[in-house]
């Protein structure tokens, strides 16, 4: 019904108490997918923009200066892309800066990454979980013949089994959650 979403949307759009800020730290990805609406498909390491430290600066003062405005009780950081793990620096200093605002303000904060898996590790995990990790979000196209023909590297070598070693590694350290 209309009258419900006229409702709820004034209602979301009011709601104060929890800040979600989606970062795109690059539009590069190191995948070929085919049907991918971000860059160029031919060439995206080359073509494709990249957050700079700079940017990165900026964007995480108007972090700041949301917290300020909005007041929330919680502050949801989620990094996406292309894929976010291509821009390590920018994610971590973005990701530091949240955690400083945020603490700073007395607001939780929950830090999220899309990703598509290939490049996390320990080391990035370690790295972010001072920060507020809360979870990593991989994502796969169906079976692996499925997830292989859809989401090649750029020389059409499949990806799925490196990217399931990942998932298992983490699961075995108890830092994965079904």
């Amino acid at each position: 019904h209309c009258s419900n979403l006229d409702q709820y949307l004034p209602e979301v759009k009011g709601d104060t108490s929890e800040l979600n800020i989606t970062t795109l730290t690059a539009l590069q990805c190191n995948f070929a997918c085919d049907y991918c609406f971000q860059g160029d498909h031919g060439d995206y390491n080359t073509n494709a923009d990249k957050m700079s430290l700079e940017t990165a600066v900026r964007v995480a003062e108007w972090f700041e200066r949301e917290l300020d405005r909005v007041r929330p009780e919680k502050f949801v950081l989620t990094f996406f892309g292309g894929e976010p793990l291509l821009n390590l620096p920018v994610m971590y200093l973005l990701a530091e800066r949240g955690y400083q605002a945020a603490e700073a303000r007395g607001v939780k904060i929950f830090v999220n990454i899309i990703t598509n898996g290939l490049l996390l590790t320990s080391e990035v995990v370690d790295r972010m979980l001072p920060f507020g990790l809360n979870g990593v979000k991989i994502t796969l196209d169906g079976h692996k013949d499925t997830h292989n023909s859809m989401r090649p590297l750029s020389g059409g070598q499949g990806t799925i089994d490196r990217i399931l070693e990942t998932i298992r590694q983490f699961a075995s350290k108890g830092r994965a959650q079904s």
